[in-house]
């Protein structure tokens, strides 16, 4: 047995057609249900799922590096407090507001903020009239390990010599 292959005349438009021509070709032939495409417009379950987890997962990432940043200004923020602490703790040895001592874990004078301390360590500055001043702050909360800390040393004339060369001066004088 041959088959026969019919053709078939190209769709036209309805205006070309006319209203009222029934040769059109969903009644010239009996639909086949198993050749028929639908066409859906829409979103199917799984790539509304996929969307959904790709969001999220830049999301998480976003959170991640909104974190990051504010944990690093909060550290830039107690690092430049604790260098200015530290300039300041020298500058009141250097101009004699603050003997140069050794102090260790010391709380700095009417500060709300108990978690700020310092030390000063004084040692030979390889001269004779020369002092080695270290002065280290921190802050901590009690860990061991401080979350922000800074350390200045600065060679400085000992200023107890000053005083002794005065005051021989004022006993040769009298």
């Amino acid at each position: 047995m041959k088959a026969v292959r019919r053709r078939l005349a190209p769709k036209r438009s309805v205006a070309a057609r006319g209203c009222c021509d029934l040769r059109a070709a969903s009644f010239s032939q009996p639909p086949d249900h198993r050749q028929q495409h639908v066409t859906r417009s829409g979103l199917t379950l799984l790539e509304v799922l996929v969307s959904t987890a790709i969001f999220l997962g830049a999301l998480t990432a976003i959170m991640q590096v909104m974190r990051v940043g504010h944990d690093s200004r909060l550290s830039a923020r107690m690092d430049a407090e604790c260098a200015l602490r530290c300039e300041s703790v020298m500058a009141e040895i250097v101009s004699g507001i603050q003997q140069p001592v050794a102090v260790s874990n010391q709380q700095f004078d009417g500060d709300a903020d108990e978690n700020w301390v310092y030390s000063v360590e004084v040692g030979d500055g390889g001269g004779t009239s020369l002092l080695l001043v270290t002065v280290r702050v921190q802050y901590s909360t009690g860990e061991d390990t401080p979350i922000s800390q800074f350390q200045l040393s600065r060679l400085m004339r000992d200023p107890q010599l000053f005083l002794d060369a005065a005051m021989s001066a004022e006993d040769t004088e009298e």
